[in-house]
């Protein structure tokens, strides 16, 4: 049974809602279970006992039995699914381990199109594939240093796709690929990865019009930039009280591409 139909702690916590049960940890057991990055093996297999006992530790709970049969199925299925599982999660480590894996830190520098750090309200989606071996794929919250990934297991070559997005949003604010390339043994692999921005000419009375047209909203010198107004550089001052007829406004803003990704 593939390792998707294994339960979350969400299907657990609905349980207690509407039983009204007490969680002896079975919701942190699961999170255990689920929370380390898809090469985390040794994590996954020993979060996987606590879950089993936990589970059968509830089904001679006197609340269980009187919440009936369908509470009780669900835990039977969790205990009677956990070998499988854990068979699956250990031949795919065998797999990891034969495909010549090493494991190395990663960090990505993250620049927005006005060279600012990219905020960390964002998320970063990665994925290192290389051929004839199994893809990683972490998704990671940014931090003020960019994205930090700790004790990847990765080929000494292959390819890096780059997704930068609003946790709320499947659009993407950056996106880019590179290729890598480290020697084992290597504690650390960087790279810097800048947003591509794009310059449009509008013509309009007023900034927020200007900036409606492009579909651009935002505060100025973060998600866009007004170079020239009429043809001539404008202060803010100036082009913030708008003009009587229609004028050029040249806007600079971040557009969803990276312009420079590379190892560093």
């Amino acid at each position: 049974m593939p390792l998707k139909y294994f339960p979350i702690s969400e299907e657990w916590e609905r349980f207690v809602k509407v039983y009204k049960l007490k969680d002896n940890g079975l919701t942190k057991a699961l999170d255990d279970f689920w929370d380390p990055r898809q090469d985390e093996f040794e994590k996954r297999l020993a979060a996987l006992p606590k879950v089993v006992k936990l589970a059968t530790d509830l089904k001679k709970s006197k609340e269980v039995v009187a919440a009936g049969a369908p509470v009780v199925k669900w835990l039977d299925e969790v205990v009677g699914i956990a070998p499988k599982v854990r068979k699956m999660i250990e031949d795919e480590k065998r797999e990891f381990d034969r495909s010549g894996m090493h494991t190395i830190d990663v960090q990505i520098i993250l620049v927005d199109w006005n060279g600012k750090p990219v905020s960390s309200d964002y998320v970063a989606y990665v994925n290192f594939s290389s051929p004839g071996a199994r893809e990683v794929n972490p998704t990671t919250k940014i931090s003020s240093n960019g994205v930090d990934l700790d004790d990847l297991r990765l080929r000494p070559s292959g390819t890096l796709y780059l997704m930068v997005r609003e946790p709320s949003s499947v659009a993407p604010y950056m996106e880019g690929t590179t290729d890598y390339e480290f020697k084992p043994g290597k504690s650390v692999m960087k790279f810097k990865a800048i947003q591509h921005s794009k310059t449009v000419k509008v013509r309009a009375k007023t900034m927020e019009e200007a900036t409606e047209k492009i579909g651009v909203k935002g505060s100025v010198g973060l998600e866009f930039e007004i170079l020239k107004v009429g043809g001539e550089v404008s202060k803010e001052s100036e082009y913030k009280h708008g003009f009587e007829q229609e004028v050029e406004w040249e806007v600079e803003y971040g557009f969803p591409t990276v312009k420079d990704f590379k190892q560093i």
